[in-house]
């Protein structure tokens, strides 16, 4: 076991003793010295700095995870940092200023419709997503073959819906169906559907992925000029329709004894 001990004089080969602020370490009959590490308090400014930062860092946090489990953002370093300040500011703006007390709701949450996972591209054509009365999210895209950029053939379209749940610290994520259309196509309008019991609110983000032909084979294109994610959409909560109650039906045996009361007793 190595022995710790406390800073001392130290004498070497050369009978000089120096003093060292250092803390000595005896590992196999051998002294091993590092250095102690200087205790540093930060200022006031910093640590309400840090505090206003931190609800922040942590709301930005799950929805990256949620959003690198079901697209690739290998290749955009900046996502966390620019989805952290993009969070930031909406706290900021919010109406309690308490530091450290801010918190990311549902209805904060359509702020951040319109942001780029890729910053060097985006969606540019229309969109819509809504929430249909079975549950099912439909999405749909005008005149899809206009987002394939230039020099492209095929692209591939894709739906995702996330739901975080910043209490519990987890989401939920619903993937929609891949479609692969060319550049020939003339279809005037694309609905992917997100199956899935989604009552939440839901962050609605679209992928259109390039791909090319090599020997026979489609080969996506990792390249961010030519790949596109944006948050389309934030969809509120469903609102639980709560049924209304029955009113209750007699049994038929107490309905006969309420139209029959039976012999009446007369005492003579």
């Amino acid at each position: 076991m190595p022995k710790r001990g406390e800073p001392k004089n130290i004498t070497f080969s050369l009978n000089k003793t120096v003093n060292l602020n250092t803390l000595n370490d005896q590992r196999n009959g051998r002294l091993h010295f590092r250095r102690i590490p200087d205790i540093s308090s930060r200022p006031i400014a910093a640590r309400k700095a840090a505090q206003s930062t931190a609800p922040a860092r942590k709301a930005a946090s799950l929805v990256y995870q949620s959003i690198s489990e079901a697209i690739e953002t290998s290749h955009e370093p900046s996502l966390k940092y620019r989805l952290t300040e993009a969070v930031h500011d909406i706290l900021q703006t919010s109406g309690d200023l308490k530091p450290g007390s801010r918190k990311l709701n549902a209805a904060q949450l359509r702020k951040l419709k319109k942001f780029r996972v890729y910053s060097q591209r985006g969606i540019t054509v229309k969109t819509k997503a809504r929430r249909t009365k079975s549950g099912i999210i439909e999405v749909s895209i005008a005149k899809p073959a206009q987002q394939i950029p230039a020099g492209i053939t095929y692209l591939e379209y894709r739906a995702v819906a996330i739901s975080p749940d910043f209490r519990l610290s987890g989401s939920k994520t619903i993937l929609s169906n891949a479609f692969i259309m060319t550049k020939h196509d003339t279809m005037p309008e694309l609905v992917l559907q997100l199956f899935g019991p989604c009552v939440k609110p839901a962050l609605i983000l679209l992928e259109a992925k390039a791909y090319k032909l090599r020997g026979g084979n489609l080969l996506p294109m990792e390249h961010p000029l030519h790949n596109a994610v944006d948050i389309i959409e934030v969809l509120k909560a469903e609102r639980k329709v709560t049924a209304k109650r029955k009113k209750r039906t007699p049994h038929w045996n107490n309905m006969m004894q309420m139209e029959d009361p039976g012999p009446s007793s007369s005492v003579i």
